[in-house]
């Protein structure tokens, strides 16, 4: 709770690179449209970049009574960043979710409504 009383969540970020664009995924060339799914990004990689600046937030968020969200474990299964579900892309570009896959599969942040 926050010093007036209210109930503050803080959301950690998503994965995000340039190996989670879905326009790296199908690229459009002249004459037919490919897929190229070689490269991931790993988890590790992820936070190996990001993953300080993330537990900082985390501490301070925590240190004055915030609850703390971190979707990284959701979006990363086996140490690998999702980039595709069975509806295809889940991401909009190199940061953003898509809102479909936010509606429809996102779990973590339900909490955030609960009555």
């Amino acid at each position: 709770m926050s010093a007036k009383g209210k109930k503050v969540t803080v959301v950690l970020s998503i994965p995000v690179g340039r190996e989670l664009e879905p326009k790296r995924l199908y690229r459009r060339h002249f004459f037919s449209p490919s897929e190229d799914k070689g490269l991931v990004l790993t988890k590790e990689a992820f936070l190996k970049e990001y993953g300080s600046l993330m537990e900082e937030i985390e501490t301070v968020a925590k240190a004055n009574g915030a609850t703390v969200i971190n979707p990284v474990d959701d979006l990363c299964h086996d140490g690998i960043c999702i980039v595709e579900d069975e509806d295809g892309p889940i991401h909009y570009d190199f940061g953003h979710l898509r809102s479909s896959f936010v509606r429809d599969k996102v779990r973590y942040l339900d909490v955030t409504i609960e009555p």
